[in-house]
């Protein structure tokens, strides 16, 4: 990765933040929606809870407008493992639950 590139994702990792707080709405019927809090008009939905962390990441690279190519350097943030618990178990629940989530990234780029 040449020097500019480089550059370009140290200053779009700086964009994100340790920790996102989102609110996760869970239907009857096993389905999730879900809103970055942190950022406002960030909304997403999908199938399961697994998928709706995709999802977070994935609103949150289109919100900073990160290209393609550099995703893979970007931070990825995951759900407490005692929350998915208790979010995805039947029968529901809870149907609201806010929660943070905190990112996977480290110090370093390997570039």
């Amino acid at each position: 990765m040449d020097k500019e590139i480089e550059k370009e994702v140290f200053r779009l990792r700086d964009l994100f933040p340790d920790k996102i707080n989102v609110q996760v709405t869970r239907s009857e019927d096993g389905g999730f929606s879900g809103e970055i809090l942190t950022y406002p008009k960030c909304f997403t939905e999908a199938d399961s809870f697994s998928e709706l962390i995709d999802m977070f990441n994935d609103a949150l690279y289109t919100y900073f407008d990160i290209p393609e190519d550099l995703i893979p350097y970007m931070p990825t943030y995951v759900a407490p493992v005692e929350m998915a618990r208790d979010l995805v178990g039947f029968p529901v629940r809870k149907l609201v639950e806010k929660i943070s989530l905190e990112s996977l990234s480290s110090e370093t780029v390997d570039c």
